[in-house]
């Protein structure tokens, strides 16, 4: 059975010609304008072309979790939620929530379920960098304080 396509058919299969069409006219200018290529471009790639219903509402280069991970590599002492969120917001990360922190603590707490992150002091603190904060600890410790005096043992 060959049955030819309805009149509907037709009609939406020139629309998602046109769609597409315009969809490339605007990544042409994306790409011009922000220097992006195809697969750079937010709401693109693989994970678009799967499932388009699920694109992101803003236009986070990053995920949430890479956002995240890339602050902690390079944050300097443990970090709060409150100061992760400014931290990803200064690598251009834009949050939808009103309360962005706590948006943040389902995948801190998951992660460190997993061994991803860890619990240091007053923040968090990527598990693979515990050694780098223990060693900091101690060396601070046998540092003497302003009055010249190493602190005395415990």
């Amino acid at each position: 059975m060959n049955e030819q396509p309805s009149s509907v058919t037709k009609l939406l299969v020139a629309e998602r010609a046109r769609l597409t069409q315009e969809i490339e006219r605007i990544d042409r200018i994306l790409a011009q304008e922000s220097g992006l290529q195809g697969g750079e471009l937010p709401g693109s790639g693989p994970q678009a072309e799967q499932d388009p219903a699920c694109s992101a509402p803003t236009s986070n280069l990053l995920t949430k979790v890479q956002a995240l991970r890339k602050v902690l590599e390079v944050a300097a002492t443990p970090l709060t939620p409150r100061e992760m969120v400014a931290s990803m917001q200064r690598l251009g990360y834009s949050f939808t929530s009103t309360n962005p922190a706590n948006t943040l603590n389902p995948y801190l707490y998951g992660a460190k379920k997993l061994g991803f992150l860890g619990r240091f002091g007053r923040g968090f603190i990527l598990a693979s960098r515990e050694p780098e904060f223990q060693q900091r600890l101690s060396e601070a410790a046998k540092e003497p304080d302003a009055s010249g005096q190493a602190p005395a043992a415990p």
